[in-house]
């Protein structure tokens, strides 16, 4: 009799611990990865790939199942930087054009019907709901706003001309944009600030504002900096993966048709990512170097910081809602730190493999994508 409680007991208690656990549900898709998300205010998440070179396809979870696209209204839609809604209207970018999805039909917008390029690198909408279209010719590119159909260009004097990759409004309401193979620049409404000559740092592919309105920038091999009181504090996490022995395998893919040796390398080499977290610290990924935390003053990596798990392999990290760190890594394994411990979940609480990036959703659910994959975890 007592064996028979025990057991009943032990399966109560079971029962009970499975009920309250976190677990992972996955769903498959036809992507071959992808790194980014976005949620749309019908509460659909799309997921693409938003890297160079680096192609993906997108997909599309609609709350009970991912949809795949191979290509997007006869548009391919392996290489989308960027999806962003604005003005009540959803708006998608990908290499061949914008396009856009009003009073329940899509338009096409490319360079045949005004704008200056059918690549569009960027889209961001402001604190004022103003949607920023930023076009580009490989190295080359510009900046300019998009309503009722139509692309207003900003005057770009002053401003560097290299192809804006990264875009971030400040607390001043001031337009920041990282550019490739540039550094960085700053739009006040009417001129433009160029750092190029402040900078020692290129490719700003990542930018964050913290809680005091100061930014963040990160690049590639390993560099990032703070402007803080009008000026900038530079560091850098390694030495990059410039060398004799990747030189040569990156100029052999520059040559290939159609591709532009310039537009491509930085994404082979130790690009950097940033987030800033609820005490002001910020988080950089340097790929393959691992994550490190800074104060603005000095870093340390995460484990010297944290204790954290071994991060060489980390491919994504985001601060949630909670101001919770969340990272993903190659190997398949998700990392949540709540500043007070660091939990795991692997392989075998469901995770798929090669995970590539990590995203919260409006109701705090985080999601993970990975080869033909994507995650939820439920709380």
């Amino acid at each position: 009799m007592k064996k028979t409680i025990f057991t009943l007991t032990l399966c109560l208690l079971l029962a009970c611990s499975q009920a309250f656990a976190q677990y992972w549900q996955t769903f498959q898709t036809k992507s071959k990865f992808n790194n980014n998300a976005f949620e749309d205010s019908q509460g659909k998440i799309w997921f693409f790939s938003n890297y160079n070179f680096e192609l993906g396809n997108l997909a599309m979870f609609d709350g009970s199942k991912a949809v795949s696209y191979s290509k997007f209204q006869n548009h391919k839609a392996k290489f989308v930087p960027m999806i962003a809604e604005a003005y009540g209207n959803f708006y998608m970018a990908l290499q061949t054009g914008l396009l856009e999805y009003s009073n329940g039909q899509w338009n096409t917008y490319d360079k045949n019907s005004g704008l200056p390029s059918s690549l569009i690198l960027n889209l961001y909408t402001d604190n004022s709901g103003t949607l920023w279209v930023c076009p580009a010719k490989f190295v080359t590119g510009e900046i300019g706003t998009w309503k009722n159909g139509k692309y207003n260009p900003i005057n770009m004097q002053g401003h560097s001309g290299k192809a804006i990759t990264s875009i971030i409004q400040d607390n001043d309401g001031n337009i920041w944009t990282g550019m490739h193979l540039g550094k960085v620049a700053k739009y006040d409404g009417e001129k433009w600030t160029n750092y190029d000559n402040q900078l020692s740092g290129r490719h700003i592919k990542s930018m964050a504002i913290d809680s005091k309105g100061d930014l963040w920038i990160a690049g590639i091999e390993g560099y990032f900096a703070k402007y803080e009181n009008n000026q900038w504090k530079e560091f850098k996490h390694g030495s990059g993966y410039f060398n004799s022995v990747t030189a040569a395998p990156m100029f052999i893919l520059g040559i290939l048709p159609g591709v532009i040796m310039g537009y491509v390398a930085p994404d082979f080499t130790s690009w950097s990512e940033v987030v800033v977290d609820k005490e002001d610290n910020a988080w950089i990924l340097v790929r393959k170097r691992g994550v490190v935390i800074c104060d603005g003053n000095s870093y340390m990596t995460a484990e010297e910081k944290t204790a954290a798990p071994k991060t060489k392999k980390v491919t994504d990290l985001i601060v949630d809602t909670n101001g919770d760190i969340w990272l993903t890594d190659r190997k398949g394994n998700v990392m949540h730190y709540n500043h007070s411990k660091w939990k795991v979940y692997s392989k075998k609480d469901g995770i798929p493999k090669g995970l590539t990036g990590v995203f919260e959703d409006s109701k705090g659910k985080v999601w993970v994508t990975g080869k033909k994959a994507i995650a939820v975890l439920e709380k």
